[in-house]
This record gives structure tokens, C-alpha cells and sequence, in this order.
């Protein structure tokens, strides 16, 4: 028997079809950013002549401390994305779009998938990677997803805003159900987790321009973490000597 994640269409996935890449259907929605360093964690009132401030120093250390009038401006198109997170094989999709536009009433390339997708709206396939995936393979099917979803940022920064707005509508217990007509709590907590898987493959792999970013984040959440286990254990410490 298969195991893992499955094809919805041929229910075979990773183990059957080790050079298949798999995508989970999502629902991506455009947001208009009117100040994308605003989002990006720096503190308010920077760029007017005061300092970044926060609980992890290393970590602001990192983001610009001083904002020039033109920066403080940036804007950008981001994407929020939800799902019920049902998985399918590109292929199995692309066989299952052609049917779709050769029915006496043919049906667009997501008007057929949201069939497919419990009737839960989609319109992209996040990619998932898999162990015998080609990197060629998996990197065509980065390009077609980010192609579906827009956006003018990075695929990294595209992605990181995306994880970080479905984290927060979780944690404000949005009701993301009625987005997509349908899709569970834990579907979008399992998103979120391949999401990471991509955020990851991006870092590695992309040489491109946005290299000294993926460094920045990289910095960034490792001082996260080590600031994080300080504190926690400075917190173990004082209680142990009460």
C-alpha cells in the first residue's frame, strides 16, 4: 500500500511514483502591501530618526535600523494562501485540465479542479518535493505556481509573507473555511508545513539576486532560535534557584 501523501486522481504518491511531483491545491488571494518593511518586522517609528527595538537585539541587528523617505514607501503585491489540502500529481492534474476543455461544455483549467478539490475553490498547486524528484522537474513546477499565484516580490519573500499570514489568521482564528468553501484547521496547519519545505528548497537552491536576502533570514531566524533557547533557559535557571 501506498504511504504518505497520495494522488487523489491515480491514489498512488511518493512510493509508487518516486519522479511524479505531487501539489496541494490552494486558494491564493492578492493583497496590496503599502509598506512591505513595515510587515518585514521593523519597529515603528524607524526611518523618523528612531532606533529598531526588541527583546532579541541580534535579531534587529539585522534589519535596517534606518529607513531613507523612499524606502519607508515600498509597496508590493503579496498572496494569502488557504487550502483543504488535497494532493494530486501534476500530471494526473494536467490529464484531468485537457478532459476538462474537451467536454461538449468545456471547463477552465481550476474550474475542473475545484471539482476535484471537494469543491473547494483553488486556483495554484503548491509544489511538494519528493525524494527522487529532478530538480529540473520540481523547479518547473516552482515557476508555475508562483506564475498562478502573482505577486511582484521574491518567490522567497512571496512565500515567507504567505506562511506568515496563514500563521496569523490561524492564531486570530479566522474562519478560513468560508474562503474556499471548505478546508479545516489542521489542512491549513499541514500547508504550512510544506510551505517551509519550499521556503527551505528556495534558500538552497536559488543563486540568483535575492541570495544576500535568504542570508539575512537565515541570520535572522537562527537568532531567533539561540535568543529564544537563552531566554528559556535563563527562565529554567531562576526558577531552580527560587
Amino acid at each position: 500500500d501506498e504511504e504518505g501523501l497520495t494522488c487523489m486522481v491515480c491514489q498512488e504518491g511518493y512510493k509508487y511514483k518516486p519522479n511524479e511531483v505531487m501539489g496541494v491545491y490552494v486558494f491564493a488571494t492578492k493583497l496590496k502591501a503599502s509598506n512591505v518593511y513595515a510587515i518585514e518586522g521593523t519597529a515603528p517609528g524607524v526611518g523618523d530618526g528612531g532606533e529598531a527595538s526588541s527583546e532579541f537585539p541580534d535579531l534587529m541587528d539585522l534589519l535596517p535600523s534606518r529607513l531613507s523617505s523612499s524606502q519607508r514607501n515600498v509597496s508590493a503585491t503579496l498572496v494569502t494562501s488557504v487550502s483543504a489540502f488535497n494532493t494530486i500529481h501534476l500530471s494526473c492534474h494536467d490529464q484531468a485540465a485537457k478532459a476538462d476543455r474537451n467536454l461538449s461544455k468545456p471547463k477552465s483549467e481550476f474550474e475542473g479542479a475545484t471539482l476535484r478539490n471537494s469543491r473547494c475553490k483553488c486556483n495554484s498547486l503548491l509544489p511538494i518535493n519528493g525524494p527522487e524528484v529532478s530538480s529540473d522537474a520540481f523547479a518547473l513546477a516552482i515557476e508555475r505556481h508562483f506564475g498562478n499565484v502573482g505577486g511582484d516580490a521574491s518567490k522567497f519573500r512571496l512565500l515567507l509573507h504567505d506562511m506568515r499570514l496563514l500563521a496569523l489568521r490561524i492564531a486570530h482564528q479566522e474562519n478560513l473555511r468560508d474562503e474556499v468553501g471548505g478546508g479545516s484547521l489542521s489542512s491549513n496547519v499541514k500547508l504550512l508545513t510544506y510551505q517551509l519545505q519550499l521556503g527551505l528548497y528556495l534558500i538552497e537552491t536559488d543563486h540568483g539576486a535575492h541570495v544576500d536576502e535568504h542570508v539575512r533570514y537565515k541570520l535572522a531566524l537562527k537568532a531567533f532560535v539561540d535568543a529564544g533557547g537563552s531566554s528559556h533557559a535563563g527562565s529554567s535557571s531562576s526558577s531552580s534557584s527560587s
